[in-house]
C-alpha cells in the first residue's frame, strides 16, 4: 500500500515519455496520498477532501510561522445569500485556526457599484492585505467583470482575474493559479494514487461538465497543463453514452443524480462539485453517489469532497501571495 504523505508544492512529478501523447506520473515523495488502499475488486473508493485539506494546512501553517508578519486575506460579501455567508464563516474560521489575518467587508445589496470598486481599491493599496477575494455570485445588477478586474492581479486570491487567466490559457508560469483548477487537481491526484494508477504511460483522458465556460475553460487548461487530455461540454449538451471512454469526469452542474454507475467505466476517477440541497434537507452532488458502492471507482463525497480542499486552496494561494509580496 502507498503511505507517502504529501508535504510540498502539491504536485506530483511527471516526466514525458518519448511518445508524443504519453505522460508518465511517478508515485513521488511529494504525493496527496494520506490512507491509500488496496482495492478490493467492486468496491469503491472515497476520496476525502477532509484528509487532504488538513495535509495542505499542517503545510502551510509551518510556512506560516516562518513569515515576519502575519498574510492577510480581506473579503468582501455582498448581500444576505445564506450559502455565500456560509463560505464566508468556512473561510474565516480556516484564517483563524491558521494564523492568517482575515479582514471582513460586508454589504447590503444597496451598496452601489462605485462604492463597491472604492472598497476593492483601499485594500488594493492596504500593505497587510495581501490577497483579495470577492464572494461570489454578487446580487443581481452588480457587474462581477467590473469587479473582479478591479481587484490588483497580484492580490487575486482566486486566481479569477482577466490578466491572471489569460496568463493560464497562454501557458505562463508565475502567477496565481485558480483556486478550483488547483483543488479538482490535488483529488484527481489523489483518486489515481489511490486506485494505485500513478504510472500510467497513457495519456489520462477527462470531461469537464459544466453550464458555463466560464467554469469549463480554466480548469481544461490547467489539466493540460498536468499532462491531462481534456475535454469539456456544457451539460445541456451531454451525450451520457461518450461518458465510458473518460478515465475521469468532473462534473459540475447543479443536477442531483445526473451521473450514475452505469454511465461510466469502471474505474472511472469522478470528481463531483456540484452542490445540491433537497427538499429533505439533504446535501447531495451530481452524481448518484449511492450507486458506485460495487464498482471501482474514485469518487469524492458531498459534502467533504471538493468544499474542504478549495478552503485549504484558499489559505495556499493567500500565502504564496504573501509570500511574494514580501519578496520571500
Amino acid at each position: 500500500a502507498l503511505r507517502q504523505k504529501y508535504l510540498g508544492d502539491y504536485e506530483p512529478r511527471r516526466r514525458t515519455s518519448a511518445s508524443k501523447n504519453s505522460t508518465e506520473f511517478l508515485c513521488a515523495p511529494k504525493c496527496f496520498c494520506l490512507n491509500a488502499i488496496h482495492n478490493s475488486k467492486n468496491t469503491m473508493i472515497t476520496i476525502d477532501g477532509k484528509q487532504i485539506a488538513n495535509t495542505i494546512r499542517a503545510d502551510l501553517k509551518e510556512k506560516i510561522k516562518q513569515l515576519p508578519s502575519p498574510p492577510g486575506l480581506g473579503v468582501i460579501l455582498v448581500g444576505n445569500d445564506p450559502a455565500s455567508h456560509l463560505y464566508v464563516a468556512l473561510k474565516e474560521a480556516a484564517s483563524k485556526e491558521m494564523g492568517v489575518r482575515f479582514v471582513k467587508k460586508i454589504f447590503p445589496e444597496t451598496i452601489s457599484q462605485a462604492d463597491l470598486l472604492h472598497t476593492i481599491r483601499e485594500l488594493n493599496v492596504d500593505d497587510s492585505i495581501h490577497a483579495i477575494l470577492i464572494q461570489l455570485p454578487l446580487p443581481r445588477g452588480f457587474d462581477e467583470d467590473e469587479t473582479i478586474a478591479a481587484i490588483d492581479p497580484a492580490k487575486d486570491v482566486d486566481g479569477f482575474h482577466p490578466q491572471n487567466i489569460s496568463a493560464l490559457l497562454n501557458g505562463y508560469h508565475n502567477f496565481i493559479k485558480p483556486v478550483l483548477a488547483q483543488s479538482i487537481w490535488a483529488l484527481i491526484n489523489e483518486g489515481l494514487v489511490l486506485q494505485n494508477r500513478m504510472s500510467v504511460h497513457e495519456t489520462l483522458h477527462a470531461l469537464l461538465i459544466g453550464n458555463s465556460t466560464v467554469f469549463t475553460i480554466p480548469v481544461a487548461t490547467y489539466l493540460k497543463s498536468k499532462g491531462i487530455k481534456t475535454d469539456a461540454v456544457l451539460a445541456r449538451a451531454l451525450s451520457k453514452p461518450l461518458l465510458k471512454q473518460y478515465d475521469i469526469i468532473i462534473v459540475a452542474c447543479g443536477q442531483p443524480g445526473i451521473i450514475g454507475s452505469a454511465d461510466v467505466a469502471r474505474n472511472t476517477v469522478i470528481i463531483d462539485i456540484g452542490t445540491n440541497k433537497l427538499q429533505d434537507g439533504r446535501v447531495v452532488g451530481d452524481t448518484d453517489f449511492a450507486s458506485f458502492a460495487h464498482t471501482e471507482c474514485a469518487i469524492t463525497p458531498v459534502p467533504g469532497g471538493i468544499g474542504p480542499v478549495t478552503v485549504a486552496m484558499l489559505m495556499k494561494n493567500t500565502v504564496d501571495l504573501a509570500r511574494r509580496a514580501m519578496k520571500i
